[in-house]
Parts: structure tokens; C-alpha cells; sequence
């Protein structure tokens, strides 16, 4: 293994490179407001999750132009709105690992044991 060819003076594990994160204000605050709005939207559908059973009663809400909606058992308006409320909680828990990957997590290079090619062995 002497004879092949090794990059002198890094040895796997090594840091090479380390670039700490810029760590924003606007950054932390975007990440508050979407946690927010993370829990509002994991409460709504734990909430119509569990309303939406054959054994509770339906829940009716007023809507501003004078009509009613109820849910009522498992019918297409609650798995709409459950389906809407999870999509909401995975599309905004992506955006806030997006920002904390993004401006909170150092670039940070390591060197790895390179893996035997097979020219290597000729």
C-alpha cells in the first residue's frame, strides 16, 4: 500500500477546509415565524384527525358568506382538509431545514480514505 499514490499531509479525518456559518437575524426570524406556523398547521390536522371519527359528533364552522361546513365522519371535505394541513406541515418543516442548513451549519471539508481504483491495482 506505500507504493500508491497518497496526497502528502492529510490524513482521513483531517479538516481541510472550515467555513463558519454567517448565522443571520433575518435567517433566525423566517425559522420563528415558519415554527409557528409549523405547529398551527401539525395542531389542525391532529385536531381533524381526530374529530373526523364515526364516534364524535361533527364540527360545524360559520364560514364568513353565511354558509356552514361540517365535518362530518370521514367524507372527502375532511381528507381534503387533513391532506392540506400535512401538506402544509411538510412543506414548511422543509423550508426551515432548508434556512437552518443553509445559514446556520459551517461548510465544513474533510478528507476521506480514498477507495482503491482498478488502475490503482495494476
Amino acid at each position: 500500500m506505500s507504493n500508491l499514490a497518497k496526497k502528502s499531509g492529510a490524513n482521513p479525518g483531517d479538516v481541510v477546509r472550515y467555513v463558519p456559518a454567517t448565522e443571520p437575524m433575518v435567517a433566525a426570524l423566517a425559522i420563528a415565524i415558519l415554527t409557528i406556523l409549523e405547529v398551527v398547521f401539525a395542531v389542525l390536522f391532529i385536531f381533524l384527525l381526530v374529530t373526523s371519527g364515526p364516534s364524535f359528533h361533527p364540527v360545524k364552522w360559520a364560514l364568513p358568506n353565511g354558509q356552514n361546513l361540517a365535518f362530518e365522519g370521514n367524507s372527502v371535505e375532511v381528507q381534503q382538509a387533513e391532506a392540506f394541513a400535512l401538506g402544509g406541515a411538510l412543506l414548511t418543516l422543509a423550508a426551515i431545514l432548508s434556512l437552518y442548513r443553509k445559514f446556520f451549519l459551517p461548510d465544513v471539508m474533510i478528507v476521506k480514505k480514498r477507495k482503491l481504483k482498478y488502475e490503482d491495482l495494476m
